[in-house]
């Protein structure tokens, strides 16, 4: 498993209100009946919603390359 550490800062609860989010921040909850696993913005807030879990795990038995530079 991988642990995305820089989703504490970028798809936090407001916490890290000063950090550019993701869009995938767009999909946050919102009202009730909502069905998602971002938790609700709150400007400051501090739920805990971007502690330390399972919710920024991903797995990790791949290799995915976007640059590769092979020189000699």
């Amino acid at each position: 498993m991988v642990r995305d550490t820089w989703a504490n800062f970028t798809q936090s609860d407001g916490y890290h209100a000063n950090f550019n989010v993701v869009a995938a921040q767009l999909e946050r909850w919102q009202k009730p009946g909502d069905v998602t696993d971002v938790p609700k913005f709150v400007y400051g807030g501090a739920n805990a919603s971007n502690a330390v879990s399972s919710r920024f795990l991903y797995r990790g038995d791949y290799l995915r390359l976007r640059n590769v530079a092979l020189a000699y």
